[in-house]
């Protein structure tokens, strides 16, 4: 706590330490996750973006076999938990982490990924979109979701302020209409970066903790 400010330490931390922690057989129970998943729905204009991104990216290497280690229905509860983060903000980094594990939940679960994205198409970025359905060879499914999107481009605010002191002043608006319409549909990069770059962060031994990360505007 205190040093927590950005992606790619929230990732490492969620992927080396929380999850693993929350896996160990004396911890590997119902209760136990749902009270990290519930760090997904924390109010969005109270809590810190990280704290809620943490709630599901901390299982993202157990989405494949969360029913057995942990509980059955363990991915239908982990989908809610990403929906939630990104519901009814803008935030980018909201975006990113839900549909990074959301990526991972469609091959367990196309339809109920499916019914959650279409859920969140007013609040979420074309980012967060395409990340969720990396793994998706339904271009059809891709299209009708884009069409739907409200704000396809998302607010550009990227906290750095540790978990105990983050402002609620940082938290995002939605832009208008005519803002949005200002930015053409497109490929985004997340601050010259992707989530590809934070899974290999995350898969790798990254020390660095607290601080701005590089790249962010």
């Amino acid at each position: 706590e205190g040093h927590v400010c950005d992606w790619s330490t929230t990732d490492w931390l969620c992927t080396k330490a929380i999850g693993p922690a929350v896996a160990r057989p004396a911890n590997a129970n119902k209760a136990s996750v749902q009270r990290l998943l519930e760090w997904s729905r924390l109010d969005h204009a109270s809590s810190p973006l990280w704290l809620r991104r943490a709630g599901h990216v901390s299982f993202l290497n157990y989405i494949d076999k969360g029913d057995k280690v942990f509980y059955n229905g363990f991915v239908k509860d982990l989908i809610a938990a990403a929906e939630a983060a990104s519901t009814g903000t803008t935030e980018r980094f909201a975006h990113t982490g839900s549909g990074w594990v959301l990526r991972g939940c469609f091959l367990a679960d196309k339809a109920a990924v499916a019914a959650c994205l279409e859920r969140l198409t007013p609040w979420m970025s074309l980012e967060g979109l395409r990340s969720s359905l990396k793994k998706s060879s339904d271009k059809a499914l891709q299209a009708r979701l884009e069409k739907m999107l409200v704000f396809p481009v998302p607010t550009s605010a990227s906290p750095s302020t540790p978990f105990q002191t983050l402002s609620p002043a940082w938290q995002s608006t939605a832009p208008s209409p005519s803002e949005a319409s200002k930015n053409p549909r497109k490929k985004i990069t997340v601050d010259g970066s992707t989530d590809g770059d934070s899974e290999r962060k995350a898969k790798g031994s990254a020390k660095r903790v607290g601080g701005k990360e590089k790249g962010a505007k």
